[in-house]
């Protein structure tokens, strides 16, 4: 079994080496990522999960792309692929590292408004992407955005969760 701690340093690793060295970095990323489905005791859940995170990375990043809110360094058909595996790595959270916030609606919110914005201008710090609207409004629109998609992500999550426990009872 895989300890929240791990989880969150696999995913802080995953999103550095991404964000940092761009898809050079996939093959690593994606050895975090297998290393963290070794250890998990969800590793189904986990792997359903990350797919469906990914659908969300290309409705939410592909959108606020085309809006013009921000580019890329790299770019991809939709978005570069170390973006995606960041939204690999990010549905390995909600059933581990981020489980405490299950049923916690607001907290979910204020996380994802604050939480959203700080990972986007960290990328931004790395030169990973660049804004193309004013700073104080791309933050304020990532906050508003991810003050509404944590939530549903992690309701999702429990959604599926409930959905396994179904089937293996």
């Amino acid at each position: 079994m895989l300890p929240a701690l791990g989880n969150f340093f696999i995913y802080q690793a995953v999103w550095f080496i991404a964000v940092t060295d761009g898809n050079r970095g996939i093959p690593l990323c994606c050895l975090l990522l297998l290393l963290h489905l070794l250890f998990s005791n969800r590793k189904l859940l986990d792997i359903v999960t990350m797919a469906a995170f990914i659908v969300v990375g290309v409705i939410v990043d592909g959108t606020l792309s085309r809006l013009g809110l921000f580019s890329f360094r790299e770019p991809g058909l939709i978005l570069p692929l170390w973006l995606m595996i960041i939204w690999l790595a990010l549905g390995i959270t909600p059933h581990h590292s981020l489980a405490w916030m299950k049923n916690r609606p607001i907290t979910c919110s204020v996380f994802g408004s604050i939480g959203g914005p700080a990972a986007y201008w960290a990328g931004i710090k790395f030169g990973a992407a660049v804004f193309h609207w004013p700073l104080t409004v791309s933050l304020f629109t990532l906050a508003v955005t991810w003050s509404l998609v944590w939530p549903l992500v992690m309701y999702y999550s429990i959604w599926l969760e409930e959905r396994f426990h179904k089937k293996s009872t």
